[in-house]
């Protein structure tokens, strides 16, 4: 059961959190919201989808049995997929090192002792996007894997 001294404290810090004074501070924050959208699957987005199946039927060639183009569809979606990652980690390095904002922010979060913290902010967003980019590379690997099988049991049908 919360007590009243411990609400009174909540009370208390709420007014102090105030969110970002300082102009600089605000411009990092509006930029929060923005997503890189690598969470979606790349499946629920039409144009992804259209890029998937032109993928596909290039792996699975055109002239090939319909049993090749279900695995040569998991090759292709992690392949997008790969490349989505790819792209929204190169995107995000480059608003990062052409942010000419962001320079001054590094310098007053040196006087201010902050260097490390926004320094930490840094690592942990590319080790986010190298989350992302692993998984892709994993899934393509096995889905390569299973195409692969699913080709030499078509050759062996034959």
């Amino acid at each position: 059961m919360t007590t009243t001294r411990q609400i009174e404290a909540n009370r208390a810090n709420a007014q102090r959190s105030t969110g970002p004074r300082t102009e600089q501070g605000k411009a990092r924050a509006s930029r929060n919201a923005l997503r890189h959208g690598l969470s979606i699957p790349v499946l629920s987005d039409p144009g992804l989808l259209k890029q998937v199946e032109d993928l596909a039927h290039r792996i699975a060639k055109e002239n090939s049995k319909a049993g090749l183009l279900k695995p040569a569809r998991l090759v292709a979606e992690a392949e997008v997929d790969l490349t989505r990652a790819r792209h929204a980690k190169y995107e995000w390095l480059s608003r990062e090192l052409d942010d000419p904002a962001d320079g001054a922010l590094a310098s007053s979060e040196k006087k201010s002792g902050m260097e490390s913290v926004a320094l930490t902010n840094k690592v942990r967003q590319l080790v986010r996007f190298d989350r992302y980019e692993r998984r892709a590379l994993s899934r393509r690997k096995s889905a390569t894997r299973a195409f692969d099988a699913a080709r030499v049991e078509d050759v062996g049908k034959d």
